[in-house]
């Protein structure tokens, strides 16, 4: 497109989205879907000095941010055993093989992507976690899930589930680079345009390819509907014009 020198707007803003582990560095792979199901199943988030630091039920944005927060900017997702095994299964049916998993462990920590499991003191000592504060932690959210109430961060109950057993996993969680939130620069009849503003009279743009759609932050699970309905919009005037 780029013979076209078309007018683009917010470029420079792009979207950062939670749930990361580092497979390079400055490089981050998605676990969204396999730590969803861990925070639905009780996990925690906690951070290098072994503080929980979020409700891990919230909206993404808040994770997000909670992350940035933290010492190298890196939270950690604590698990036990049945909790590792269904977010296992969804690593490797989402873009993660058996391989690369097993690597990671073989790592053993303190090198990203940080996977490890144990005893919780194997697991500190493992990911560098301070361990008094994180077993402090961690009595803390057994007390809730067991009153049903978080105290700390208000956390649904629905939520709030009691660790079973004495081996533990903890997966490096990492904000990650998605994409621009920005794009081509339309009219409402979203045909594109020049960078001097003169309309292009045969092609037009829709779904996020249009710069100024997200706003200063992305819309999840919204772009959907947007793109079905802007996709509607650009071929429908395509039609109208060949007529």
């Amino acid at each position: 497109m780029s013979p076209l020198e078309l007018q683009t707007r917010n470029i420079g803003w792009y979207k950062v989205y939670p749930h990361g582990v580092e497979v390079e560095p400055g490089i981050a792979k998605l676990t969204t879907y396999a730590s969803k199901k861990a925070t639905d199943m009780g996990a925690i988030y906690v951070n290098k000095e072994g503080h929980r630091i979020v409700d891990e039920s919230d909206v993404y944005a808040k994770l997000r941010n909670a992350v940035l927060e933290q010492t190298d900017k890196m939270a950690f997702l604590l698990m036990d055993q049945r909790t590792w095994q269904e977010f296992y299964y969804l690593l490797t049916l989402h873009d993660f093989t058996e391989e690369e998993i097993q690597q990671y462990f073989a790592n053993d920590g303190p090198k990203s992507p940080i996977f490890v499991h144990g005893s919780l003191k194997d697991v500190t000592q493992k990911a560098r976690i301070d361990a008094e504060q994180l077993q402090e932690a961690l009595n803390n959210y057994e007390s809730y899930a067991v009153q049903g109430k978080d105290e700390d961060f208000g956390r649904d109950p629905q939520f709030l589930h009691s660790y079973e057993g004495n081996e533990f996993y903890v997966v490096e969680q990492r904000d990650r680079f998605a994409t621009t939130l920005g794009g081509f620069v339309t009219e409402a009849d979203l045909k594109l345009r020049t960078k001097d503003g003169k309309e292009i009279s045969n092609i037009w743009g829709a779904g996020e390819v249009i710069g100024g759609a997200n706003g200063h932050d992305s819309m999840p699970s919204m772009m959907n509907t947007w793109s079905i309905s802007s996709g509607y919009v650009a071929a429908n005037n395509a039609l109208l014009q060949l007529k």
